[in-house]
């Protein structure tokens, strides 16, 4: 009985290879979900989308009023830190 040589990849058997592809998969997503714990701002750069052409500069030349309006808080404040941004607008 000839046995195919191990050295070449179509010797091996389909299925094998099918598990050697998942397994890169689960390990890429393992690495990319790493990575995002490990650097958040990993997040911000991947989930980058490109803005209106008229705005200027950066979200830390901006600023909001508090929910009362009674005072201008600057995003500069928050530089270096988690921020999550949530449009509570309605009509």
């Amino acid at each position: 009985m000839d046995l195919p040589d191990p050295a070449d990849p179509t010797a091996l058997p389909k299925h094998i290879l099918n598990i050697w592809a998942i397994v890169l998969i689960i390990l890429a997503t393992i690495l990319i979900m790493t990575a995002l714990v490990l650097c958040p701002a990993t997040a911000v750069i991947i989930y980058r989308v490109k803005c209106y052409g008229s705005v200027q500069g950066t979200i830390y030349d901006y600023g909001a009023l508090t929910i009362d309006g009674d005072e201008y808080i600057p995003f500069r404040k928050y530089a270096g830190k988690m921020v999550l941004f949530v449009n509570v607008a309605t009509y």
